[in-house]
């Protein structure tokens, strides 16, 4: 009988499968949120509201968001008026030669 020509077998175990990688947005199993609350805020974004982040320098000239709101409406009601009536053209003299 020949021998077998090559590596011999290995005689350790097969390793173990290495467990799938972790996606970034996989919840983990040792995150516990059985006492998680729904943010306080769900119900407005249900109704339609947006929340917008202001930069730390804007946010910093306005001490409350009540104030943004009446700036923004204001800025709003000005860019809604309807633009001041057109002169009206004078027709175009005619040449004499």
């Amino acid at each position: 009988m020949k021998k077998p020509r090559g590596k011999p077998a290995s005689t350790r175990p097969l390793a173990a499968k290495r467990p799938a990688p972790i996606e970034p947005d996989d919840v983990l199993p040792e995150y516990d949120f059985t006492s998680g609350r729904r943010n306080k805020y769900a119900a407005e974004f249900q109704r339609g509201s947006a929340m917008i982040v202001l930069e730390p320098d804007v946010a910093a000239a306005f001490p409350s968001a009540a104030e943004v709101n009446e700036l923004l409406r204001a800025v709003a009601s000005a860019m809604r008026k309807p633009p001041a009536p057109k002169r009206a053209r004078r027709a175009p003299r005619k040449r004499s030669a």
